[in-house]
């Protein structure tokens, strides 16, 4: 059953923020960020900016133009768990195809899922520090409030592997079924 468009969510979901921003945010402050900020709250937000890429992946050809409500995301997780576990996840590097002009990453200078578990507490306990500019401050709490929506599509409270591109082609394609979207051939 698809829920009509004007009823799925286009805030960041726990987050009192527009979807354009979740998208546009992390890329925005990539390259200040990498010069004006501590090495680590810099990395964070490269970190975000990562998992943006990465869900938009998940969502297939929509990208993030819409979220999955709570119901969707745990029939996505549902069929996550029906993978199975795959040895190949433990050494996967995720790599940005995004259309939206981020650089592409490789498993030498890539992102996995220990980048994103460190990066998680390093956003919690720097998201609300005064000290960091408003737009670090922000992109700390999107990657908060992404990684609870990550977790929800995994169907655990901690992600703790990236999903192969075969698994993230796979679940894409379910994505856009829910969305009423078939899956376009790249």
């Amino acid at each position: 059953m698809q829920t009509p468009p004007t009823e799925r969510p286009r805030l960041v979901p726990g987050l009192d923020m527009e979807l354009d921003d979740a998208i546009d945010t992390p890329a925005m402050v990539d390259k200040i960020a990498s010069d004006t900020l501590p090495r680590e709250i810099s990395s964070t937000i490269h970190c975000t900016e990562a998992l943006v890429t990465y869900l938009e992946e998940l969502h297939g050809n929509r990208r993030l133009d819409q979220f999955l409500t709570r119901a969707e995301r745990a029939q996505v997780a549902q069929f996550i768990a029906s993978l199975g576990d795959n040895p190949a996840r433990t050494d996967e590097f995720f790599s940005s195809s995004s259309e939206l002009g981020y650089e592409q990453r490789s498993p030498s200078s890539g992102w996995y899922a220990g980048d994103l578990a460190g990066c998680r507490e390093i956003a919690k306990a720097h998201h609300n520090d005064s000290a960091l500019p408003e737009y670090a401050r922000e992109s700390l709490t999107l990657l908060l409030a992404l990684h609870e929506y990550l977790d929800d599509l995994h169907g655990n409270s901690d992600t703790r592997e990236i999903l192969t591109s075969a698994e993230r082609a796979q679940v894409a394609g379910l994505v856009s079924q829910i969305l009423g979207h078939p899956p376009t051939a790249d």
